[in-house]
């Protein structure tokens, strides 16, 4: 009996980690949407290379994350980047885009982001 529910919850596991870790799995491959949408929703703050050295960043209470760094992380799937572009971290003073961009347009960005040198 113990054996069959240590092998439930191994599956459990392994199916939990194919879930949460997608690497570089971008849903959409529109960069061209992604650098439009990002020079108009990020840049201000995030900078052109997505440092968190934007124009507004200084003025912030917080400065913003290097989202270069963050989008390229294997530990960052592209659910949960899209669910923070799109839900936004208030802790962090991150804005919520939802009702400004599309789940297409968020997941558009991270794809533009990741070929930004």
């Amino acid at each position: 009996m113990f054996k069959k529910i240590l092998i439930i919850i191994l599956i459990i596991i392994v199916v939990g980690c194919f879930y949460y870790i997608q690497p570089f799995k971008s849903m959409s491959t529109n960069t061209a949407n992604g650098k439009i949408q990002y020079n108009q929703n990020c840049l201000s703050c995030h900078g052109k290379k997505g440092l968190g050295d934007g124009p507004l960043a200084a003025s912030l209470s917080k400065r913003p994350k290097n989202i270069n760094k963050k989008f390229k992380d294997i530990w960052k799937p592209d659910n949960r980047l899209t669910r923070q572009i799109l839900l936004g971290k208030p802790k962090s003073g991150m804005p919520a885009f939802k009702g400004v961009l599309s789940e297409s347009d968020a997941e558009d960005i991270i794809a533009y982001v990741r070929t930004i040198k």
